[in-house]
């Protein structure tokens, strides 16, 4: 793979391919490498380096045999062994959100993972208790995240209006900055009288604004793609249902402290968080499927740097490879 890698880099120089064009050419190929063909070796090797092309590594190594590798990953993400009824709130924490696109998925995601929990315990979780948040997040999708976490998702990501938003925004009559920006900021004001239908929702939105294209825009689609920034943003989440139509509510007003955070430093806890629930047999495209999966900004160097200086792998900037935390990895072995 490395002399694949390496091909692949020089042929996209060679046509004149940018830096970043190359980088992205090179990490294709290095995920050629099918799941198949991974799951036909007979161990993977863990080091904090020299394993894996690009790293300087020490002279320590472990070979890891893959029953190991699936034995970590199982309990890391609450699976074996199960998380008891009281620490339900560690098995959002510990995968990073609950995909929740479907709705009974996540209700079953969360039940396999936490000895005597039921569908309506997290339902209550949600617009009861408001311990858990249901928004859009990672990838663009509905995720169920902790509501104490929820301001960490939203830094890491540290949405901003983009060009392709901005156009987005004006197919639908959103034509200026100050439109779109106004549009964005009315949102969570008006959402702090309450849970809002979206037709509500839309309604007082180009009441506030005085755009009546506002309204056409926010219901030109179910997918909810209009109130998606809102959400990256932290401005939007999902209330309690009336009957079948979904409600949005200020998750600010359910958040009694909203600590900001640094982006970069959010982005890095994530990250972090993503290697120690996957930790050894992470391979070199992972990281990089990583900071497509939380919409990041921030070239992905800059956050494996900022992860090397905290002690959590080295490398030279383009990936990430093989991170093994300190464990007993021969005990997961047994399991």
């Amino acid at each position: 793979m490395t002399g694949l890698n390496s091909v692949s880099a020089q042929v996209c120089a060679a046509h004149g391919g940018t830096e970043d064009a190359c980088l992205h050419r090179e990490a294709c190929a290095a995920v050629m490498r099918t799941h198949a063909d991974r799951m036909a070796l007979d161990t993977v090797r863990e080091d904090r380096g020299k394993a894996l092309p690009g790293w300087k590594g020490t002279q320590h190594m472990t070979a890891l045999q893959w029953s190991q590798v699936h034995a970590w990953r199982m309990s890391q993400h609450g699976l074996s062994p199960r998380f008891i009824s009281q620490d339900f709130l560690q098995a959002v924490t510990r995968t990073d959100g609950i995909q929740a696109q479907v709705m009974s998925a996540a209700e079953l995601a969360l039940c396999t993972r936490v000895e005597g929990l039921a569908p309506r315990d997290v339902q209550a979780a949600i617009f009861q208790d408001r311990t858990l948040v249901k928004t859009w997040a990672m990838r663009g999708t509905l995720h169920v995240l902790t509501a104490s976490e929820f301001p960490l998702y939203v830094a890491a990501r540290d949405w901003q209006l983009t060009t392709s938003w901005s156009n987005y925004f004006a197919a639908f009559g959103l034509t200026t900055s100050a439109q779109q920006e106004a549009f964005l900021s009315a949102i969570p004001h008006v959402l702090e009288q309450g849970p809002l239908t979206r037709p509500q929702l839309a309604d007082a939105v180009a009441s506030h604004t005085g755009m009546a294209q506002a309204r056409d825009f926010m219901l030109s689609e179910s997918w909810g793609t209009p109130l998606k920034p809102a959400a990256y943003r932290g401005d939007l989440c999902f209330g309690p249902g009336q009957g079948k139509t979904a409600t949005f509510m200020n998750p600010r007003a359910w958040i009694e402290e909203w600590q900001p955070i640094p982006p970069q430093q959010a982005l890095a806890e994530l990250a972090r968080r993503y290697l120690w629930a996957l930790s050894v047999g992470v391979w070199p495209g992972d990281f990089r499927r990583f900071s497509v999966l939380v919409g990041m900004r921030q070239n992905p160097r800059q956050i494996t740097l900022s992860l090397a200086s905290r002690g959590v792998g080295r490398s030279r900037g383009r990936r990430v490879a093989s991170l093994c935390p300190a464990c007993d990895c021969s005990a997961h072995a047994k399991r």
